[in-house]
């Protein structure tokens, strides 16, 4: 695993090896960005596919989209809170793996809250060198109150 961003063990309740963002890039109220390096040693890394299948790149929206979360709560916007995701729409990766050596770009923004509870994010992985698109999806997140 690349050297983890301190920042993320503030704003987010995920632990090794469960975190799976290696760092934060950018990080507001309503977006963040944020990188994932697929190595051998990634989490659900396979070594018969090369690499990471797709679909865990639904929790790396996840933990992007939970950083917003972790960045109000420190910045004293919100009482903490713990995010139980409820679904995601229109889920679509256009490869079946993120392959041994590719740099992700994860972003969740558009933070739209439905009431006290409910938020929805919409959410995009692109590989970081080239910034191809490589999965897309819209998350929702039911907020409850510690």
């Amino acid at each position: 695993m690349a050297e983890l961003d301190k920042r993320l063990l503030r704003w987010l309740p995920h632990r090794p090896p469960m975190l799976l963002l290696d760092r934060a890039v950018e990080v507001s109220a309503e977006a963040a960005t944020a990188i994932v390096s697929i190595t051998a040693e990634s989490p659900f890394y396979l070594a018969s596919l090369g690499g990471v299948p797709s679909c865990i790149g639904l929790e790396y929206m996840g933990q992007t989209a939970a950083l917003s979360d972790g960045w109000r709560r420190e910045q004293g916007m919100v009482e903490p809170t713990i995010g139980f995701f409820l679904g995601c729409r229109s889920f679509t990766a256009h490869t079946d793996h993120f392959a041994l050596g590719d740099s992700l770009e994860v972003r969740a923004w558009g933070a739209t809250f439905v009431g006290d509870h409910l938020v929805n994010f919409s959410c995009a992985i692109h590989g970081a060198s080239n910034g191809s698109e490589l999965a897309t999806g819209s998350l929702s997140v039911m907020l409850k109150p510690v």
